[in-house]
């Protein structure tokens, strides 16, 4: 069972490489592999999170499919309450609303998904494998459901929204890496507190 466990995270992490790089065929079997092992193992988070990546993988094509397993992803982390997946799910319902240009959907997904991804206390680990799928499928690097709601706040020509929600975004950040004990003095809290400063300057004045 545990060699099992390990081979579908292999599967899983190969397969991100693929989407990153946009071979979505091989992602695609990758990914397909390690929702087999999932189910065998009755991983039900794991088949949530290959069910939203399969469909990102797909996204290109059948758009229609991706919104179906995006749906189905969002259903299966629902059900035990997964907060980071489920603001995965939405975000990635979100991306295929304003793909579509359909704005107001958009933003009631990636809102209700900023609402999930608050729920989060603690700092997620980069090299987590579930992190890591979330990371592979943003559509620039880096991306979240606030910087997906921030942007398309911008595109409304909605500014002052958009600089509250930072503001939001920059003090958790700063909460959750205070409370994780990751500022060793106070020179690195305050460096990190000029940081956010910056980047709200930045958007102010965009």
């Amino acid at each position: 069972r545990y060699h099992t466990g390990l081979a579908a995270e292999l599967l899983t992490r190969v397969g991100n490489l693929y989407l990153r790089n946009n071979d979505t065929d091989q992602a695609t079997r990758f990914f397909t592999a390690a929702l087999r092992i999932a189910g065998e193992r009755h991983d039900a988070l794991l088949e949530a999170y290959m069910m939203a990546q399969l469909g990102y993988a797909g996204l290109k094509g059948d758009r229609a499919e991706a919104l179906q397993k995006f749906r189905a992803a969002y259903d299966q982390f629902l059900s035990f309450r997964y907060a980071p997946g489920i603001a995965y799910a939405l975000y990635s319902l979100g991306v295929i609303a304003e793909q579509e240009n359909r704005l107001t959907d958009a933003l009631q997904l990636y809102t209700a998904a900023v609402t999930e991804q608050e729920k989060i206390l603690t700092v997620r680990s980069a090299g987590a494998l579930f992190t890591d799928c979330e990371r592979s499928a943003a559509r620039v690097p880096g991306e979240d459901p606030s910087q997906a709601l921030i942007s398309l706040l911008l595109q409304l020509g909605r500014p002052e929204d958009a600089f509250a929600y930072q503001q939001r975004r920059n003090s958790r950040a700063f909460m959750l890496h205070l409370s994780a004990g990751e500022f060793v003095n106070l020179t690195q809290a305050e460096d990190s507190l000029l940081a956010l400063c910056v980047d709200m300057q930045a958007l102010h004045r965009s």
